[in-house]
């Protein structure tokens, strides 16, 4: 599976996108890397993320964040550090299909480095005539984005506490 691409428009993205996690981590629980700035609006969606699945009190950690936001160098500086490949990224960038999320099965930084970390990618970031646009990202649209990914995270979550209940 090279990418899945899933409208933010569409009813069940949250469910579609929360069963790809359990496909591929199955009852694994990831460590959840959200990359961001909360300097540029277009790359803030991991950001919103990473804050929402801390206020829930998710059963992981959740790096990145308003306070800690991760970039680039500390997530490379990461894959090399973090001994296990159950990781999932959380990052903005620029898709194929407008107003779409996608979940790969890696994730390529702004200098080209990929990482072989499934991912999920919020279409927040623009190119028109080949030039990135960050300024033109709808801020709604970035919470919206944040919210459908967080919430996916979360049912996943869900399954897999009730995948390993044994009591049910």
């Amino acid at each position: 599976m090279e990418s899945n691409y899933f409208s933010i428009d569409s009813k069940t993205t949250i469910y579609d996108l929360s069963a790809n996690l359990l496909k591929h981590f199955g009852t694994n629980r990831p460590i959840v890397i959200c990359l961001g700035s909360n300097k540029v609006l277009g790359d803030m969606a991991g950001v919103f993320v990473a804050d929402i699945l801390k206020s829930r009190g998710l059963d992981t950690y959740v790096l990145g964040g308003a306070i800690n936001p991760v970039d680039n160098n500390i997530l490379k500086f990461l894959s090399k550090s973090i001994k296990t490949k159950n990781v999932l990224i959380v990052d903005c960038g620029v898709l194929f299909q407008k107003r779409c999320v996608a979940f790969q099965n890696y994730i390529t930084l702004n200098d080209g480095t990929r990482l072989n970390f499934p991912s999920i990618i919020c279409g927040t970031i623009q190119k028109q005539n080949g030039i990135v646009q960050l300024a033109k990202t709808n801020f709604l649209d970035v919470l919206k984005f944040s919210h459908i990914i967080a919430d996916s995270i979360c049912d996943y979550f869900y399954y897999v506490d009730i995948l390993k209940n044994k009591n049910l």
